[in-house]
């Protein structure tokens, strides 16, 4: 089942003292939630309450999934995604994660964990010039654990 973003946010209301948390999926309408309403005030406050470190996505609709995720866990350190569509290319992906994270100076998330069934070493090695040559993370490391991916940074 999926689940809106709404709901998730009271869930976490109730629970603050969570520290880790899995999600199945999220639903499409979950993206970014106006600052505007009432909602939006609800979720900025739930997001300094909440005291969850660690994330388990385990399907990824959309790439809003994620920053909607960095946004209600300020304090999450590691982000796991179980399923990540194929057809997503993972450099931009990764690259747009990493400027979001960087842009938020989020101080608290130092590891995520991708599984994609097509992971293999040229996939690590272009991934790591990218973080290279963007200067995205500085002291990290990227390795591939059969089907995982698996990014680790100070």
């Amino acid at each position: 089942e999926k689940i809106c973003s709404p709901t998730l946010i009271n869930i976490i209301d109730k629970l603050l003292e969570v520290g880790s948390l899995k999600i199945r999926s999220l639903s499409s309408s979950s993206s970014f939630i106006s600052d505007l309403s009432d909602e939006g005030k609800t979720f900025r406050i739930i997001s300094k309450k909440n005291k969850i470190t660690k994330v388990c996505l385990e399907k990824m609709n959309e790439i809003n999934d994620i920053y909607f995720l960095i946004r209600l866990y300020p304090r999450m350190n590691y982000l796991q995604m179980n399923c990540i569509n194929n057809n997503i290319d993972l450099e931009s992906f990764l690259q747009n994660i990493l400027r979001i994270i960087n842009n938020d100076y989020n101080q608290y998330l130092r590891s995520m964990i991708f599984h994609i069934l097509t992971a293999d070493n040229k996939m690590i090695e272009k991934l790591n010039q990218m973080i290279n040559s963007n200067k995205l993370l500085v002291h990290y490391t990227i390795k591939r654990v059969l089907d995982h991916i698996d990014l680790q940074w100070k």
